[in-house]
């Protein structure tokens, strides 16, 4: 993750940030002697998502006194800000707070060779990213302790920003396409 902290309109020589997360500090940081207004800290060991406390303290060249930078000059710190459904919306002028309404709406993915998910996982991520657990209807099999990177992904995302909309995963264990295109026409409800 990434964490930018920017100070807005005061350039100071010398700044540090403390962060804390999940009551213990991550990250402590001095950058001595080079006017600036923005920092960004890679930092692998950061959580995305998980409440992050940061206290930024600022050397003045004026004052000669290190003090603590206000909150409204202190921008937003986001870990990894371009992966969260606020930002997708955003993107593509999804407004804010948008929920299914219409009840012949619906979505799906189609996963293969094995790509299972965990609905645990899928609980954790839509509690972390603010949106509601979706109620997902699985179709075929599913071994919910071997989860796939792309079928994880995939659930994830498309719960996360079709909110409401009632989502199917669609299982193909053996097969690809061809499959799951016949698995579709015979299904009653598919």
């Amino acid at each position: 993750a990434t964490v930018s902290v920017r100070v807005n309109g005061t350039m100071y020589n010398q700044v540090q940030v403390n962060m804390t997360q999940i009551g213990s500090q991550v990250l402590s940081a001095a950058v001595p002697n080079e006017p600036l207004q923005v920092l960004s800290f890679p930092f692998d060991g950061l959580a995305n998502y998980m409440s992050l406390h940061v206290v930024v303290k600022a050397f003045e060249i004026t004052s000669r006194q290190w003090v603590i930078v206000p909150s409204d000059t202190v921008f937003y710190v986001y870990p990894s800000p371009w992966i969260t459904p606020t930002v997708t919306n955003s993107l593509y002028f999804i407004p804010p707070g948008t929920r299914a309404t219409n009840p012949a709406n619906s979505q799906a993915v189609a996963e293969f060779d094995g790509q299972y998910y965990s609905p645990s996982d899928l609980d954790t991520f839509s509690q972390l990213m603010g949106v509601p657990t979706p109620n997902v209807t699985l179709v075929g099999p599913n071994d919910a302790s071997q989860p796939g990177g792309e079928s994880t992904l995939d659930i994830e995302w498309i719960t996360a920003i079709g909110v409401g909309v009632p989502t199917t995963f669609w299982s193909v264990k053996e097969g690809f396409l061809l499959v799951w295109v016949i698995q579709v026409s015979e299904a009653s409800n598919p």
